[in-house]
């Protein structure tokens, strides 16, 4: 298989986020996704596994934009 890309990024979720880590080791690219924090994806396993985080300031900064929004007190 011709493979074209440095990088798979995503998914929201664990239990997906194990089958791309077997296809991002499978073809040594690194694998980032947001926020999957079941622990049983150890680098041990998964050397091309990044675990991130989403920003919290970029949470917060979008709950205060519905609060202003939707004016609620």
């Amino acid at each position: 298989m011709n493979v074209d890309f440095v990088a798979v990024t995503g998914p929201y979720g664990s239990v997906m986020a194990h089958a791309l880590s077997n296809v991002a080791n499978e073809f040594h690219v690194p694998f980032l996704p947001f926020p999957a924090l079941d622990p049983s994806l150890s680098p041990l396993q998964y050397p091309y596994f990044i675990q991130t985080t989403p920003n919290d300031l970029f949470l917060m900064n979008a709950i205060s934009e519905m609060i202003r929004y939707f004016s609620y007190r």
